[in-house]
């Protein structure tokens, strides 16, 4: 079977009671109006529920000029402390079924930790804790790997030597102790298979805490690592996220709890 290729297509996102709706409607056909519309308006739309009659706009009226929201500032803690016992723990696992420990690395602990907070800011995550706060009752979640808020592959935050590594990612949302994020990652297959994996070198622990609620993410590495680095210590951070592929999400400030 042969599918001509699409020619033109339309795009509508409609809100309303903080739900976002999306449509893409797609056509062989083309005409001659190349206006890209744009703005924001507050609309009033008859539906129709009876065969044959269509839906109409009853009022439309531009409210503002959209502008595409390129960064946003998020504040928490990086829980340094909780990112080295993850690694201890992650080693004393690996150590039992002899294989050799992870480096816990300076540059993807850094990176972990921006990862950790990007998770806090990108909505399709939080969407996964339905309830949770409300429901003031435990609601894990694990995953192996999570587009990032620029909508770029999670591996993409790393630098130089990095980038051509053989490569892994773990996170979780809810888990309030090294502990527990690990016993639930060991519990699950694919993320038991990055734990446990022969070709990975080092490892690097992101921990952010907002809005009382824990973020975790393990980066994994075949690039070979140095011993000696083992934080302890927790820190007030701002960190900037980036909804644009161009641009990296950066810690803005960081200052350590006493």
């Amino acid at each position: 079977m042969v599918f001509e290729p699409w020619t033109s297509v339309g795009a509508a996102v409609f809100y309303r009671d903080d739900n976002t709706y999306a449509v893409l409607i797609f056509s062989k056909h083309t005409n001659a109006n190349t206006v890209i519309p744009s703005g924001k308006w507050k609309i009033k739309t008859q539906v129709s529920t009876v065969s044959g009659k269509k839906t109409a706009f009853l009022t439309k009226e531009e409210i503002s000029t959209y502008e595409f929201t390129q960064k946003t500032e998020i504040s928490g803690n990086f829980y340094y402390d909780f990112a080295t016992e993850v690694v201890r723990l992650v080693n004393h696992i690996r150590d039992s079924l002899r294989l050799p420990p992870l480096v816990m690395d300076s540059v993807l602990t850094e990176c972990a930790m921006i990862r950790s907070a990007e998770m806090a800011a990108y909505r399709s995550y939080e969407i996964q804790r339905t309830n949770f706060r409300e429901q003031k009752k435990e609601y894990p979640v694990y995953m192996t790997t999570l587009t990032r808020p620029n909508n770029q592959r999670p591996f993409t935050i790393l630098p130089g030597k990095y980038e051509e590594s053989t490569q892994g990612e773990n996170i979780a949302f809810a888990q309030t102790t090294p502990q527990e994020v690990v016993n639930g990652w060991m519990n699950s297959p694919d993320h038991r298979g990055n734990i446990l994996k022969k070709g990975y070198n080092t490892i690097g622990v992101g921990v952010f805490i907002f809005d009382d609620v824990f973020r975790w993410c393990q980066l994994f590495t075949s690039v070979p690592g140095t011993e000696g680095y083992h934080p302890d210590k927790r820190e007030k951070a701002k960190v900037q996220i980036s909804f644009d592929p161009a641009v990296e999400s950066k810690v803005l400030s960081k200052e350590k709890v006493e």
